[in-house]
């Protein structure tokens, strides 16, 4: 069966055991769930999109220990 009208296109990955992360495009900034503002490498910040609101999760384990121990 098509598909007509408008829709969003979406991405879907399998889930792994990271961190549940929000990006605000606005902020320039990564938060977890509870608000808690990731202290991320600025050069993945500069790869982030400047227009786009995301959701999703941070796996790598570099990031993960980084922003954890950095609360």
């Amino acid at each position: 069966m098509p598909i007509s009208g408008p829709f969003l296109f979406r991405w879907v990955f399998e889930k792994y055991d990271g961190i549940r992360g929000f990006w605000n495009p606005l902020k320039k900034a990564m938060f977890s769930r509870s608000g808690t503002k990731f202290d991320l490498p600025q050069e993945v910040i500069d790869d982030m999109p400047s227009d786009l609101f995301l959701d999703g999760e941070l796996w790598d384990a570099t990031l993960i220990n980084a922003s954890l121990t950095h609360r």
